[in-house]
């Protein structure tokens, strides 16, 4: 029992404490144990579902990110470097204003492309991420924080909907609140653009509009017993009901 317990803490801590409140009022009536156990394996299920949910897509990688990468410089421009790895890698590369510095000939050798790649973000003090097509890069004291007000939609499925596009990239920052009503991401201005589009969308496409009709009748149609239509009854015509026809 104690191992299922701390299990529901580490997985889903907050439907683990509506399980134990559940439970503690079932308690009162002598099936506790029961209802908390119930309670907790529903928990469990439920957070099973959620992360699977949220880790249906794996975010892109480099083309053969593990691979070696070998590659000589002498004093050359960092954006040159990045420019012929994203060529080498057969890629598009975005660089974004203020990275500079040269690159030496004393740079590690037998790197992998992505330790690569890292090496430089770290020397030169930029942020990257890889969208499937392209290689983001940005200086790291651009990242922004992007706050959203969520009408339609809540934190979880925002979070569902970026993975199954292959924009979510985790090594940036997402949150949202308990009610999921509010959306914060921070990264690169590439990203948080990406992002906020992705929301503006998902809040569109979920908006209820509704329909009102404007105007008024000219000549409503009003009826007593005396101008009353055929009334169809089964078996017969309305004159056989009683109700007569104008």
């Amino acid at each position: 029992m104690s191992a299922l317990l701390r299990c529901a803490c580490m997985v889903l801590p907050g439907f683990f404490i509506e399980a134990h409140i559940l439970a503690n009022e079932q308690n009162s009536r002598g099936n506790g144990y029961r209802s908390l156990t119930r309670c907790l394996v529903a928990s469990l299920l439920l957070a099973g579902s959620i992360l699977s949910a949220g880790t249906a897509r794996a975010q892109p990688t480099l083309p053969g990110a593990n691979s070696p990468y070998n590659y000589v410089s002498v004093e050359q421009d960092v954006n040159e470097v990045i420019r012929f790895f994203a060529l080498n890698l057969g890629i598009g590369a975005n660089i974004a204003p203020g990275i500079q510095g040269r690159v030496s000939d004393a740079a590690p050798r037998n790197l992998s492309r992505q330790a690569f790649i890292d090496h430089l973000a770290a020397e030169f003090r930029f942020v990257w991420y890889f969208d499937g097509t392209v290689l983001h890069m940005a200086p790291s004291s651009s990242v922004q924080t992007e706050v959203f007000a969520l009408e339609n939609n809540n934190g979880a499925r925002v979070m569902t909907a970026l993975s199954r596009l292959d924009l979510y990239q985790p090594k940036f920052r997402h949150r949202y609140d308990l009610k999921g009503r509010v959306f914060m991401v921070s990264g690169p201005p590439s990203y948080v653009s990406n992002i906020k589009k992705a929301v503006e969308a998902l809040e569109k496409a979920n908006r209820t509009i509704p329909t009102i009709l404007r105007g008024a009748v000219e000549d409503p149609v009003l009826h007593s017993l005396s101008r009353m239509p055929d009334v169809m009854q089964s078996g017969g015509v309305g004159a056989e009901s009683g109700l007569a026809a104008e």
